[in-house]
């Protein structure tokens, strides 16, 4: 009895009910002690990734064998995809430290019923032996990333946060993040893994080949651009579109492929010159989501830059991403007032 009440609190303090307590339980490794990844789990890398304060990344999906991808008119929208029950997406985060590179996290989302997904955080012990699962609420400070910074293990409330965006609650995995047409200024990866023409090909998604040409892509006078609005697609676009938690602000940086143009891109529509409604840089008489020719008056540029309560995103991350700050405000400057 006592050793059942003891399992009932541990179980109670994790959120575990109905999820595994260890990594090593969720299917990802066909060997947990050497690492190897279960070759049902298929690789892939989003070109425009999520910024967690320089983490390196793994990611895997699973798809249960026979089912399909619904893509719903790919064409008309790139992030509503309708995945199988039974899919499974992991992500690794591996940061540096004494020692060189370590696993700190792995997350894993589970669609458990045709409405329902499941949020968990496995957390590495220090000699990567065993990875358990996180407390409901989350880790605050939990690893050390820079001098005074350390990385937090999302809490559920904060994975749902980011992840409520309408539809299935999958991130950067759709059309344009699997694109083979890549762009040369996103973030490069050694390997891709999965793309559009490998679904296609293999059955995993509800499209032909031949319908996949030309591939997605974000279009954009200038590679800066491009880039950006792919920057703001994959790090701002799942809460700020129309059916996502920020979508009362009318700032929607969720890009949509049947734009052709730089001017018809969302971002672009949304946020090029138009007046700030609900945030105004301090000590600037005029700001601007993004300013055309003025990064310094673009309120998007500004609290990018911020390491306060004005910071966005405002959770998942504490140390700006100087890389893309400075690409995005290249193409700002590039743009006319």
């Amino acid at each position: 009895m006592r050793q059942l009440l003891s399992l009932y609190l541990s179980m109670a303090a994790l959120g575990a009910w109905g999820q595994s307590l260890h990594l090593s339980e969720t299917g990802l490794y066909l060997n947990f002690e050497s690492k190897q990844v279960h070759p049902a789990n298929r690789f892939y890398a989003p070109q425009y990734p999520l910024w967690t304060d320089g983490a390196e990344k793994k990611r895997w999906i699973y798809v249960p064998p026979g089912q399909t991808i619904k893509t719903q008119g790919l064409e008309a929208d790139i992030n509503h995809w309708a995945f199988p029950v039974g899919t499974k997406l992991w992500k690794e985060f591996a940061f540096y430290g004494e020692g060189g590179l370590r696993r700190v996290e792995t997350r894993l989302i589970e669609k458990v019923s045709t409405s329902e997904w499941e949020f968990g955080s496995y957390v590495w012990n220090a000699d990567e032996s065993d990875a358990v699962l996180a407390p409901s609420s989350g880790l605050a400070n939990h690893f050390p990333i820079s001098p005074g910074v350390f990385h937090d293990i999302p809490g559920g409330a904060d994975c749902r946060a980011c992840h409520r965006r309408g539809g299935d609650p999958v991130l950067g995995f759709d059309a344009l993040q699997l694109s083979t047409d890549r762009d040369p200024l996103s973030i490069p990866s050694h390997s891709v893994g999965l793309d559009l023409l490998v679904l296609a090909r293999e059955g995993l998604i509800d499209r032909e080949e031949t319908e996949l040409d030309p591939a997605p892509r974000i279009h954009s006078v200038t590679g800066e651009g491009r880039v950006s609005m792919g920057y703001f697609h994959g790090n701002c676009g799942h809460c700020h579109n129309p059916q996502g938690s920020a979508s009362w602000t009318n700032l929607w940086l969720r890009h949509d492929v049947t734009s052709t143009s730089e001017s018809t891109a969302p971002a672009f529509l949304t946020a090029v010159n138009q007046p700030t409604l609900f945030f105004q840089i301090p000590g600037v008489d005029q700001s601007f989501r993004l300013r055309g020719g003025s990064p310094d008056h673009s309120a998007a540029i500004y609290r990018m830059e911020s390491l306060d309560f004005n910071r966005m995103p405002p959770i998942g991350s504490k140390v700006i991403d100087n890389i893309a700050v400075e690409k995005i405000r290249e193409w700002v400057g590039q743009l006319s007032p």
